[in-house]
Protein backbone atom coordinates (compact mmCIF):
# COMPACT_ATOMS: atom_id res chain seq x y z
CA UNK A 1 0.00 0.00 0.00
CA UNK A 2 1.01 3.03 -0.68
CA UNK A 3 1.97 5.86 1.58
CA UNK A 4 -0.94 8.20 1.81
CA UNK A 5 -1.80 11.70 4.03
CA UNK A 6 -5.38 13.23 4.25
CA UNK A 7 -6.22 16.30 5.67
CA UNK A 8 -9.84 16.84 6.44
CA UNK A 9 -12.40 19.31 7.14
CA UNK A 10 -11.10 22.40 5.10
CA UNK A 11 -12.35 25.10 3.37
CA UNK A 12 -11.93 25.44 -0.73
CA UNK A 13 -8.91 28.34 -0.02
CA UNK A 14 -7.69 26.26 2.71
CA UNK A 15 -7.61 22.93 0.74
CA UNK A 16 -5.93 24.53 -2.45
CA UNK A 17 -3.27 26.27 -0.05
CA UNK A 18 -2.61 22.79 1.97
CA UNK A 19 -2.23 21.21 -2.18
CA UNK A 20 0.91 23.13 -2.85
CA UNK A 21 2.08 23.38 0.34
CA UNK A 22 2.39 19.10 0.12
CA UNK A 23 3.41 19.64 -3.79
CA UNK A 24 6.81 20.29 -3.13
CA UNK A 25 7.22 16.34 -2.19
CA UNK A 26 5.75 15.55 -5.66
CA UNK A 27 3.15 13.14 -4.14
CA UNK A 28 -0.35 12.67 -6.20
CA UNK A 29 -2.88 15.26 -4.81
CA UNK A 30 -6.41 14.90 -4.79
CA UNK A 31 -8.65 17.57 -3.54
CA UNK A 32 -12.24 15.63 -2.55
CA UNK A 33 -15.70 17.58 -1.63
CA UNK A 34 -17.24 16.28 1.55
CA UNK A 35 -20.84 15.45 2.42
CA UNK A 36 -20.80 18.50 4.45
CA UNK A 37 -19.27 21.14 1.79
CA UNK A 38 -15.83 20.90 3.11
CA UNK A 39 -12.80 19.38 1.25
CA UNK A 40 -10.19 16.53 2.52
CA UNK A 41 -6.65 16.92 0.29
CA UNK A 42 -5.52 13.43 0.17
CA UNK A 43 -1.66 13.13 -0.89
CA UNK A 44 -0.58 9.65 -2.21
CA UNK A 45 3.24 9.50 -2.13
CA UNK A 46 5.59 6.80 -3.84
CA UNK A 47 6.04 3.65 -2.31
CA UNK A 48 8.82 4.01 0.18
CA UNK A 49 8.65 7.89 0.83
CA UNK A 50 9.48 9.55 3.92
CA UNK A 51 6.35 11.36 4.50
CA UNK A 52 7.00 14.62 7.03
CA UNK A 53 3.07 14.70 8.60
CA UNK A 54 4.30 10.84 9.67
CA UNK A 55 7.82 11.46 10.14
CA UNK A 56 9.33 8.15 10.22
CA UNK A 57 13.40 7.29 12.03
CA UNK A 58 16.16 7.45 9.68
CA UNK A 59 19.45 6.10 10.84
CA UNK A 60 21.17 8.90 10.16
CA UNK A 61 18.66 11.23 12.06
CA UNK A 62 18.28 9.34 15.17
CA UNK A 63 21.40 7.28 15.62
CA UNK A 64 23.20 8.31 18.76
CA UNK A 65 27.26 9.86 18.25
CA UNK A 66 29.96 10.88 20.09
CA UNK A 67 32.30 14.32 19.29
CA UNK A 68 35.52 12.91 21.18
CA UNK A 69 38.73 15.43 21.99
CA UNK A 70 36.59 18.76 23.42
CA UNK A 71 37.99 21.19 25.16
CA UNK A 72 35.34 22.29 27.75
CA UNK A 73 33.78 25.55 25.96
CA UNK A 74 33.88 23.22 22.49
CA UNK A 75 31.45 20.93 24.49
CA UNK A 76 29.44 22.98 25.36
CA UNK A 77 28.92 24.79 22.25
CA UNK A 78 28.00 21.46 20.43
CA UNK A 79 25.74 20.96 23.46
CA UNK A 80 23.95 24.12 23.11
CA UNK A 81 23.66 23.68 19.29
CA UNK A 82 22.65 20.07 19.17
CA UNK A 83 20.03 21.14 22.23
CA UNK A 84 17.86 23.31 20.03
CA UNK A 85 17.15 20.21 17.81
CA UNK A 86 15.64 18.73 20.52
CA UNK A 87 18.44 15.95 21.22
CA UNK A 88 19.34 15.00 24.86
CA UNK A 89 23.58 15.64 24.87
CA UNK A 90 25.59 14.85 28.15
CA UNK A 91 29.17 16.00 28.69
CA UNK A 92 32.02 13.20 30.01
CA UNK A 93 35.12 13.93 31.00
CA UNK A 94 38.16 12.08 29.37
CA UNK A 95 41.16 11.20 31.53
CA UNK A 96 43.27 14.11 29.19
CA UNK A 97 41.52 16.55 30.73
CA UNK A 98 39.15 17.25 27.54
CA UNK A 99 35.76 16.10 26.93
CA UNK A 100 32.96 13.89 24.92
CA UNK A 101 29.85 15.44 24.04
CA UNK A 102 27.61 12.26 23.92
CA UNK A 103 24.56 12.94 21.59
CA UNK A 104 21.16 11.35 21.46
CA UNK A 105 19.17 13.08 18.75
CA UNK A 106 15.60 13.74 19.22
CA UNK A 107 13.16 10.57 18.46
CA UNK A 108 10.17 12.52 15.84
CA UNK A 109 6.81 11.92 16.69
CA UNK A 110 4.82 9.05 15.24
CA UNK A 111 1.80 11.30 13.83
CA UNK A 112 1.46 14.66 13.37
CA UNK A 113 -1.83 16.34 12.79
CA UNK A 114 -1.82 19.18 10.19
CA UNK A 115 -3.54 22.59 11.19
CA UNK A 116 -4.99 24.81 8.83
CA UNK A 117 -2.89 26.03 6.59
CA UNK A 118 -1.68 30.06 6.97
CA UNK A 119 -4.32 32.88 5.38
CA UNK A 120 -2.31 34.29 3.24
CA UNK A 121 0.07 32.01 0.68
CA UNK A 122 3.73 32.89 0.02
CA UNK A 123 4.14 35.48 -3.17
CA UNK A 124 4.90 32.86 -6.26
CA UNK A 125 6.94 36.33 -8.59
CA UNK A 126 10.32 36.02 -8.77
CA UNK A 127 12.18 38.87 -7.54
CA UNK A 128 13.63 41.90 -9.80
CA UNK A 129 16.77 40.77 -9.06
CA UNK A 130 19.17 38.95 -12.17
CA UNK A 131 21.50 36.20 -11.71
CA UNK A 132 21.10 33.14 -9.00
CA UNK A 133 18.77 34.19 -6.31
CA UNK A 134 17.62 31.89 -3.71
CA UNK A 135 14.27 33.40 -2.49
CA UNK A 136 12.96 32.92 0.95
CA UNK A 137 9.36 33.86 1.55
CA UNK A 138 8.66 33.57 5.12
CA UNK A 139 5.12 32.64 6.03
CA UNK A 140 4.48 31.73 9.44
CA UNK A 141 5.99 31.09 12.92
CA UNK A 142 5.22 28.60 15.14
CA UNK A 143 6.26 27.05 18.61
CA UNK A 144 6.36 23.19 19.71
CA UNK A 145 5.21 22.76 23.15
CA UNK A 146 8.07 22.20 25.54
CA UNK A 147 10.29 24.74 23.07
CA UNK A 148 11.18 27.80 24.90
CA UNK A 149 11.21 29.78 21.17
CA UNK A 150 9.53 29.69 18.26
CA UNK A 151 10.86 29.06 14.74
CA UNK A 152 10.18 30.79 11.51
CA UNK A 153 8.79 29.01 8.01
CA UNK A 154 9.51 29.56 5.00
CA UNK A 155 9.00 28.72 1.35
CA UNK A 156 11.59 28.60 -0.93
CA UNK A 157 12.09 28.39 -4.33
CA UNK A 158 15.99 29.43 -6.43
CA UNK A 159 14.91 31.79 -9.99
CA UNK A 160 18.07 32.05 -12.46
CA UNK A 161 17.38 35.20 -14.37
CA UNK A 162 13.97 35.50 -12.72
CA UNK A 163 13.52 32.15 -14.27
CA UNK A 164 12.28 29.39 -11.45
CA UNK A 165 14.57 26.22 -11.27
CA UNK A 166 11.98 23.40 -10.42
CA UNK A 167 14.43 21.38 -8.96
CA UNK A 168 15.07 23.88 -6.33
CA UNK A 169 12.40 24.45 -3.79
CA UNK A 170 10.80 23.35 -0.76
CA UNK A 171 10.47 24.96 2.58
CA UNK A 172 12.69 26.29 5.44
CA UNK A 173 13.02 27.41 9.25
CA UNK A 174 15.05 29.50 11.37
CA UNK A 175 15.10 30.94 14.55
CA UNK A 176 12.28 33.62 15.90
CA UNK A 177 11.74 37.15 15.43
CA UNK A 178 11.95 39.89 14.81
CA UNK A 179 14.27 40.48 12.39
CA UNK A 180 17.66 41.79 13.31
CA UNK A 181 20.93 42.27 12.41
CA UNK A 182 21.81 44.27 15.21
CA UNK A 183 23.91 42.63 18.74
CA UNK A 184 20.46 41.79 20.26
CA UNK A 185 19.70 39.97 17.46
CA UNK A 186 22.94 38.00 18.44
CA UNK A 187 22.61 37.94 21.81
CA UNK A 188 19.14 36.68 21.53
CA UNK A 189 19.59 34.54 18.73
CA UNK A 190 17.20 35.96 16.27
CA UNK A 191 16.29 35.69 12.18
CA UNK A 192 17.97 37.98 9.90
CA UNK A 193 16.40 40.97 8.47
CA UNK A 194 14.19 40.62 5.39
CA UNK A 195 16.36 41.92 2.45
CA UNK A 196 18.92 41.10 -0.31
CA UNK A 197 22.40 39.66 0.87
CA UNK A 198 24.88 38.20 -1.32
CA UNK A 199 26.20 34.57 -1.05
CA UNK A 200 29.39 32.98 -0.57
CA UNK A 201 31.52 29.92 -0.58
CA UNK A 202 32.13 28.92 3.01
CA UNK A 203 35.20 26.89 4.95
CA UNK A 204 34.61 27.57 8.76
CA UNK A 205 38.29 27.67 10.20
CA UNK A 206 36.49 24.70 12.72
CA UNK A 207 35.61 22.31 9.82
CA UNK A 208 31.93 22.13 10.35
CA UNK A 209 30.74 23.60 7.37
CA UNK A 210 32.41 23.74 3.27
CA UNK A 211 30.96 24.78 0.18
CA UNK A 212 33.79 21.88 -1.45
CA UNK A 213 34.97 19.54 0.41
CA UNK A 214 31.72 18.34 2.91
CA UNK A 215 31.77 14.83 4.00
CA UNK A 216 29.65 12.22 2.16
CA UNK A 217 27.72 10.34 2.97
CA UNK A 218 26.12 12.93 5.03
CA UNK A 219 25.35 11.83 8.22
CA UNK A 220 24.42 14.08 11.50
CA UNK A 221 27.69 12.51 13.49
CA UNK A 222 30.15 13.39 10.74
CA UNK A 223 31.69 16.89 9.60
CA UNK A 224 31.98 18.87 7.72
CA UNK A 225 28.43 19.59 6.95
CA UNK A 226 27.30 21.13 3.00
CA UNK A 227 26.53 24.98 3.18
CA UNK A 228 26.59 28.65 1.43
CA UNK A 229 27.42 31.57 3.53
CA UNK A 230 25.68 35.10 3.95
CA UNK A 231 26.97 38.04 4.26
CA UNK A 232 26.62 41.54 4.57
CA UNK A 233 24.16 40.79 7.53
CA UNK A 234 25.30 43.56 9.72
CA UNK A 235 26.66 42.64 13.45
CA UNK A 236 25.50 38.54 12.52
CA UNK A 237 28.29 36.62 11.77
CA UNK A 238 28.42 32.81 10.34
CA UNK A 239 25.19 32.92 9.38
CA UNK A 240 24.69 30.07 6.60
CA UNK A 241 22.17 27.82 4.94
CA UNK A 242 22.82 24.09 6.17
CA UNK A 243 21.54 21.09 6.85
CA UNK A 244 19.93 20.17 10.08
CA UNK A 245 17.63 17.55 12.24
CA UNK A 246 14.92 17.55 14.31
CA UNK A 247 13.25 20.81 15.70
CA UNK A 248 16.01 23.26 14.15
CA UNK A 249 19.81 23.76 14.44
CA UNK A 250 20.42 27.03 14.34
CA UNK A 251 20.81 30.49 16.22
CA UNK A 252 20.79 32.80 12.92
CA UNK A 253 20.99 30.60 9.87
CA UNK A 254 18.75 28.91 7.46
CA UNK A 255 17.95 25.05 7.64
CA UNK A 256 16.44 23.49 4.49
CA UNK A 257 13.70 21.35 4.72
CA UNK A 258 10.77 19.50 2.63
CA UNK A 259 6.94 20.74 4.07
CA UNK A 260 6.57 21.44 7.22
CA UNK A 261 3.08 20.99 8.41
CA UNK A 262 3.14 22.27 11.97
CA UNK A 263 5.29 22.49 14.90
CA UNK A 264 5.67 19.02 15.82
CA UNK A 265 7.24 18.23 12.11
CA UNK A 266 10.71 17.46 12.75
CA UNK A 267 13.35 18.21 10.00
CA UNK A 268 15.63 14.79 8.78
CA UNK A 269 18.96 15.15 8.31
CA UNK A 270 18.97 12.88 5.31
CA UNK A 271 16.52 14.98 3.14
CA UNK A 272 18.07 18.36 4.71
CA UNK A 273 21.92 17.15 3.55
CA UNK A 274 19.93 16.75 0.16
CA UNK A 275 18.32 20.28 -0.14
CA UNK A 276 21.57 21.61 0.55
CA UNK A 277 23.70 19.96 -1.79
CA UNK A 278 21.00 20.64 -4.47
CA UNK A 279 21.38 24.32 -4.02
CA UNK A 280 25.41 23.96 -3.90
CA UNK A 281 25.05 21.63 -7.43
CA UNK A 282 22.66 23.71 -9.24
CA UNK A 283 24.42 26.94 -8.45
CA UNK A 284 27.41 25.60 -9.94
CA UNK A 285 25.99 24.44 -12.63
CA UNK A 286 24.45 27.83 -13.58
CA UNK A 287 27.69 29.41 -12.78
CA UNK A 288 30.07 27.10 -14.57
CA UNK A 289 33.47 29.23 -15.30
CA UNK A 290 32.81 31.70 -12.52
CA UNK A 291 32.00 29.48 -9.70
CA UNK A 292 34.92 30.48 -7.37
CA UNK A 293 37.72 28.10 -6.89
CA UNK A 294 39.07 29.54 -2.97
CA UNK A 295 37.18 29.47 -0.18
CA UNK A 296 35.14 31.91 1.68
CA UNK A 297 34.57 34.06 -1.88
CA UNK A 298 31.54 35.48 -3.22
CA UNK A 299 29.43 33.76 -5.49
CA UNK A 300 29.16 35.97 -8.10
CA UNK A 301 25.77 37.45 -8.98
CA UNK A 302 24.18 35.03 -6.23
CA UNK A 303 21.88 36.75 -3.95
CA UNK A 304 19.52 35.59 -1.08
CA UNK A 305 16.37 37.59 -1.02
CA UNK A 306 14.20 37.44 1.99
CA UNK A 307 10.79 38.33 1.92
CA UNK A 308 8.25 38.34 4.85
CA UNK A 309 4.02 37.32 4.49
CA UNK A 310 3.95 36.97 8.44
Amino acid sequence: MLPVVEIPNLTKAEADQRAIDLGIDAPTIEIIRQADGLFTVRATYPGGTIIPEATASVPDSNAPFELNGLTREAADAEKAFFHDSGATVDIIAEPNGLFTARISPAQPPARVVPPPPPPVAAAASPPDLDGYVFCLDRIRTERRPGRDFDRTVSHYQAYFNRVPIPDISGMAVERQGPDDNGPTGVSQHRRIAAGVYPLFVHAGANGKYKTAGYAKPGQVGVRAWPCIAVEHTGDRSGVLIHCASGYLMSIGCINLTSNVANAQTDLLFSDSWKRVTALIDSIRSHLGADFPRGENAPLPKTSLVIRSHL
